[in-house]
Parts: C-alpha cells; sequence; structure tokens
C-alpha cells in the first residue's frame, strides 16, 4: 500500500575545541533536493525510487556533486562522481560497509576540491566503537525517542562525548606496566569538533507498514546529512566531511595507522512498527526508522599506553568492493 505521508528530521552533536582550524570543505549556500532522473524535488517517501536502487541513489548524489560545484563556484566536475558497485553486490554489503563506502566516497571525491581540502577517507568501523553506537541506536527505538541526550534528555548527563568516556572500550582504560600492574588510566580517543549524527524517518501507510514505507534509508540519511542540512547550519555535513582540520573546530591527528586514513566510523540502523516518535494520523499505521553514525579519533599508535587500546576494525576501508566505472550516472 502506498505511503499516505512520510517525514525525517536530522541531528548532530557539536563538541567545540579551544583551537582554530580549517581545511574541512566548506558548508553550501541553500539545501539540494534529491533528484534521481525523476525530475522531482522529493519530499514524501513514496517519491523515492527503492527499486531503481544503486541506479536512483547514484543519480541523486552525482546530481547534488554538480548543483555543489555551482553554489561554491567550483570547476565543473572538480567533485569526483561516485560510482557504486553493481545492484547485487550493493545488495550483500552490511549496513556498516554501505555506509563506510558512502561515507568515505563523499570524503575522497572532495580531495583538492579546493587548497587544503586532503579528503581523506576513514580507515573503517572499529567493532567496540560500533557497538556503542549500535546500543545508543537501539536505546532510542526501544524507548521511542530521538535526540543525542538520552535516556535523561539532560545534555549535561547524557550526550555523545558522555557515552565515548564512559564507554568500557573506548573511555578512560587502566593501563599497565611492564609488569602487568595497574598504573593510571589512559583515554582511547582524542577529541573532535564533532562525534555524531542522527537521523530519524517516520513512514506512514493505509495499509500495512514495514521496511518499505522507509525506503533507502542509510542512503537517504548520508545524502541528507550532507545536502539537505540548512536548517539546522550545516551541522551535520561538517560531521560526515571532517578532516585533520576543520572549520568548525579541531578535526582528525591523523596519527594512528597509516597517513592516507583517519579516524573510525560507529554506524547503526534500527527500525520496526513499534517506533513511532513521531506523530500517527488516525487511520493510518506507522513504521519509525533510527540511524545513528559516530566518529572516533584513535589516540597516537606512540602514544605511552597505546598498546592498551585494543582496535578492533570489522570493515577495512581497504576491504570494501571496488566499483566498475560504466556505473556512473549522472542527473543533469
Amino acid at each position: 500500500m502506498h505511503n499516505v505521508t512520510a517525514q525525517a528530521t536530522l541531528s548532530s552533536f557539536l563538541f567545540i575545541c579551544s583551537v582554530v582550524c580549517a581545511d574541512s570543505p566548506p558548508s553550501l549556500t541553500q539545501r539540494i533536493a534529491w533528484n534521481d532522473n525523476s525530475n522531482l524535488d522529493v519530499v514524501q517517501d513514496s517519491q523515492y525510487s527503492a527499486e531503481k536502487g544503486v541506479a536512483a541513489v547514484t543519480a541523486a548524489f552525482n546530481h547534488a556533486r554538480r548543483e555543489e560545484e555551482t553554489q561554491l563556484g567550483l570547476p565543473a566536475n572538480v567533485i569526483k562522481d561516485l560510482i557504486l558497485p553493481k545492484q547485487e553486490v550493493w545488495d550483500t554489503m552490511s549496513d556498516d560497509a554501505k555506509a563506510l563506502y558512502l561515507i568515505n566516497d563523499a570524503r575522497t571525491a572532495r580531495a583538492d576540491m579546493m587548497p587544503g581540502v586532503l579528503g581523506l577517507a576513514l580507515a573503517g568501523v572499529e567493532s567496540s566503537f560500533d557497538l556503542m553506537v549500535e546500543n545508543y541506536a537501539i536505546l532510542l527505538h526501544n524507548t521511542n525517542a530521538k535526540g543525542h541526550y538520552q535516556p535523561s534528555g539532560n545534555p549535561a548527563i547524557d550526550n555523545p562525548l558522555a557515552r565515548i568516556q564512559q564507554d568500557p572500550y573506548i573511555g578512560l582504560k587502566t593501563r599497565l606496566n611492564s609488569a602487568k600492574k595497574a598504573t593510571k588510566k589512559i583515554a582511547c580517543y582524542e577529541s573532535l569538533a564533532r562525534y555524531e549524527n542522527v537521523a530519524f524517518f517516520s513512514g506512514y501507510s493505509l495499509g500495512k507498514a514495514d521496511a518499505s514505507t522507509v525506503p533507502l534509508p542509510i542512503e537517504r540519511s548520508i545524502y541528507n546529512w550532507i545536502y539537505n542540512d540548512a536548517k539546522s547550519g550545516w551541522q551535520y555535513r561538517q560531521t560526515v566531511l571532517l578532516q585533520d582540520n576543520g572549520s568548525i573546530g579541531k578535526g582528525f591527528n591523523n596519527n594512528n595507522g597509516d597517513a592516507q586514513h583517519e579516524g573510525f566510523l560507529g554506524f547503526h540502523r534500527i527500525s520496526s512498527a513499534n517506533y513511532t516518535p513521531f506523530h500517527v494520523p488516525e487511520g493510518v499505521n506507522g513504521y519509525g526508522v533510527v540511524v545513528v553514525m559516530g566518529l572516533l579519533d584513535p589516540i597516537a599508535s606512540n602514544k605511552k599506553g597505546a598498546e592498551n587500546c585494543e582496535y578492533s576494525i570489522s570493515v577495512r576501508t581497504e576491504d570494501l568492493p571496488v566499483p566498475e566505472k560504466t556505473l556512473i550516472i549522472s542527473a543533469n
């Protein structure tokens, strides 16, 4: 059954550092609506072309990149095209792999778009951090809540940085000396200007409301964070594209592992007909989706005690599928 209506909201947590930095890609001047060659300013879930799959996603992102170049006064095609794997490959990829692929592509596509923009990819999905992000998404779902400050609703108590600090694997850890005796605690993260994005989708149907009621939630979350974020001052875009130096504050230190990568991703999507934080109109059925993205900057590899921070990469950037160039599709 077709959707009656749908809505989505986004949010990002900002942690201001005392360092003035630069060189992340700039913000846009206005939102860029999803356009997947249907020539629609898509505003309802029923207009998203889930059936087109990677073709629709590729067209929408590449159309937005051409519009971004125009807004920023850049030469055409200076932001490289998104190329996705074949549909049958994309369909077998996990949520984490899809998110890492799209976010890394958004970052690397902007390399050298202007002086100082490095376009470095994230190193991968870190298991412990990913679990922390998953747990928060589940908490939001199970309590029918939204935002960054749950379960208390008080940002002084519950916030993305606090979750990192309190995590038993990422937060303060007891460091062992050569005799394997505890000496002092060490944090397994470094500060960032931004830590977290969240997105919420709610679809409604006259019939059964299921996952098809809210198509492409992962792809649309990342698209909206980058291109449909004007009302929030482009905070979500800044999170996705944060580089070594961020125009909104402290970026990655890039002092752990391969210098061609920086930072770790945590990502989780959860949905059900029981998640309805939005008003559900009388006579229809609702279906809600929570998407949470987190960024983690690991500590320097040579920092004393770093051996106690046992990072485990569950999805490596190097292991993502290599797409075929024939799948470039632009919306003009």
